[in-house]
């Protein structure tokens, strides 16, 4: 088990060196740095000097290493627009991110789990066939059209929700529905391959010869069972919410590390855009380790 945790970090530290030395390159290959920090209203004089003192006049080997260490450092450097450290800025931000990400997550479990208690009644048969569409119908819905409907329902015609800003819970509440609509069909296709593989299974007949009824078996047997491989896939969707948080930030203007990042990209802030893309990798890779030691612990019988 300790090999299996510590090849598992191994792995996860190489793809952030990886996904560093790409966010470094892609940055500098779409936009010269000196010109954003510089400023639109800068001479090429003023462009050059301040090319060399940030050092971009460097080997890009040499400007990627000084970037890492002051990584590794926690120094991401400092916002062309904000004029901050782009680590502070990132953490003034991160709680929105992550509330809207942990609220995305209640609503798609929740829901993944009703779905799962009305198709289970009776599988195969006609409400499972309408779940089972309604789901893959779901998963087909960009999250900015969902979100669009929502503020056209509810903040438009309805009145009853902000339709953008932050602040209060209110302004949470149709960014987290979009979001955790979207990863509720994924979580309900893997629970309902499972319960159907337990529905099958001999301890599922033995307890039904028992006498217990179809839902005290589905209750006591079936959903406990099944939620091994749903679990980690609950790590893994987490962390795809942080990372695909930007589209629904940027729709609802909650201002997240999402927003920061397109904030970035209008304005040609690349420290800032490489900052946010680092942090998003970092947590998707932490929650996909997380994610196998779970499958790992919870199933003694799956091998590294």
């Amino acid at each position: 088990m300790i090999v299996f945790v510590l090849r598992r970090i191994l792995l996860g530290i190489l793809v952030l060196v990886t996904v560093s030395a790409l966010v470094f390159l892609a940055g500098q290959a779409v936009a010269d740095p000196a010109v954003g920090a510089a400023g639109d209203a800068a001479t090429a004089k003023d462009i050059e000097a301040r090319r060399v003192s940030l050092g971009l006049d460097q080997p890009q080997l040499v400007q990627y290493l000084n970037w890492a260490t002051g990584t590794l450092s926690g120094s991401l450097g400092t916002s062309y627009r904000f004029d901050k450290p782009v680590a502070a800025l990132m953490m003034d931000r991160l709680p929105i991110t992550l509330s809207l990400g942990t609220l995305a997550m209640a609503i798609s479990v929740s829901l993944a789990t009703i779905l799962l208690f009305i198709s289970a009644r009776r599988p195969e048969g006609a409400m499972d066939n309408f779940v089972v569409s309604v789901a893959s119908i779901a998963q087909s819905v960009p999250t900015f059209w969902l979100g669009l409907l929502l503020i056209l329902g509810f903040s438009v015609n309805l009145n009853w929700l902000p339709s953008s800003g932050s602040g209060s819970w209110q302004y949470f509440v149709l960014p987290s529905i979009a979001l955790g609509i979207y990863g509720t069909p994924e979580m309900y296709r893997v629970g309902r391959a499972s319960v159907l593989d337990q529905t099958h299974a001999l301890y599922v007949r033995a307890a039904r010869a028992r006498g217990n009824t179809h839902g005290q078996t589905f209750r006591r047997h079936v959903l406990p069972n099944s939620l091994l491989p749903v679990i980690p896939l609950v790590a893994v969707q987490f962390g795809a919410f942080l990372g695909g948080s930007i589209v629904v930030e940027t729709l609802f203007s909650l201002r997240g590390t999402g927003f920061l990042a397109w904030e970035a990209v209008m304005t040609s802030d690349l420290p800032v855009l490489q900052g946010v893309v680092l942090l998003v990798a970092t947590f998707y890779t932490a929650f996909n380790i997380l994610a196998d030691l779970l499958s790992k612990f919870l199933d003694p019988r799956e091998t590294p």
